[in-house]
């Protein structure tokens, strides 16, 4: 921290990394319409468009639901369900974490042309995932329609839990971005880290199943992530200790954000 401290006092780099994120923010109609335009780019001429995203989504909720329920001796309907919400909001986070990875070095050549805040290349990666979100989430509402326990009350819960994932996945993403384009090796170890994570987090089992070994979940920032989601879909409210770790996770991710882009702001583009 003494180093980090050593040419900026921290209230300064705070404050000019939150004016990075506050400008960011204002050019709204930018990352949103850039957001929009990355899926359809990627599926331009394609019959299904990004309704590719659905489709593969529920043959392989459909296929390792069926069979993972056998697997684990569980009820179909329940257990379908329970991985379609678990799979569809790990696929969220997975998937921004990964891109975040490369949301400044894949625009290299806009932002060597001219200055700018590079909080926005966040954002324009979180609207791109938000989309890819919106359509697997009707996998799950046909999953729960016909095969789970349909829709409670409890599941208006799942609403201020995207909220407040979103949230922390924004701040997760900013210090993800700075530091794989300051070290390149970092998206491979990043993309191999969360490989790890995957079997690590209850998706495709349940931290109940583990025994004395549950302590793996109840520690992990993943299963909290995902249950905040899937436990009201289940019809179920998210545990305390779920939102207490994200909050927590927020308030450093935050800092870290502010700090590290009030830090090297400047220096981003000479490491391109």
């Amino acid at each position: 921290m003494t180093g980090f401290l050593m040419s900026e006092k921290l209230p300064n780099l705070l404050r000019w990394g939150f004016e990075d994120i506050t400008h960011s923010v204002r050019t709204r109609d930018m990352w949103l319409y850039l957001g929009r335009q990355d899926i359809k780019m990627k599926y331009r001429r394609s019959v299904l468009g990004p309704w590719w995203y659905t489709l593969s989504t529920g043959i392989l909720v459909l296929t390792l639901g069926l069979l993972w329920s056998q697997v684990f001796n569980q009820p179909t309907g329940y257990y379908m369900s329970y991985f379609a919400a678990g799979i569809v909001t790990w696929t969220f986070i997975s998937g921004f974490i990964t891109e975040s990875a490369t949301s400044i070095t894949q625009f290299e050549g806009f932002i060597k042309q001219q200055h700018t805040h590079f909080f926005q290349f966040v954002l324009r990666i979180y609207i791109r995932h938000l989309l890819i979100l919106a359509h697997n989430f009707l996998v799950v509402a046909i999953v729960f329609l016909f095969a789970g326990p349909g829709v409670s009350f409890e599941a208006l819960a799942a609403i201020p839990g995207l909220a407040i994932l979103s949230l922390l996945m924004l701040m997760i993403g900013a210090p993800v971005a700075i530091f794989c384009t300051r070290f390149r090796d970092m998206p491979q170890i990043i993309n191999n880290l969360l490989q790890v994570i995957f079997y690590l987090t209850p998706i495709i089992w349940e931290a109940k199943q583990i025994g004395r070994f549950q302590f793996v979940s109840d520690w992990n920032p993943f299963h909290a992530m995902v249950s905040i989601i899937r436990k009201p879909l289940l019809g179920e409210l998210p545990a305390a200790w779920d939102f207490l770790m994200i909050f927590i996770l927020i308030a450093i991710s935050t800092l870290a954000t502010a700090g590290l882009l009030g830090k090297y702001r400047r220096r981003i583009a000479y490491w391109l």
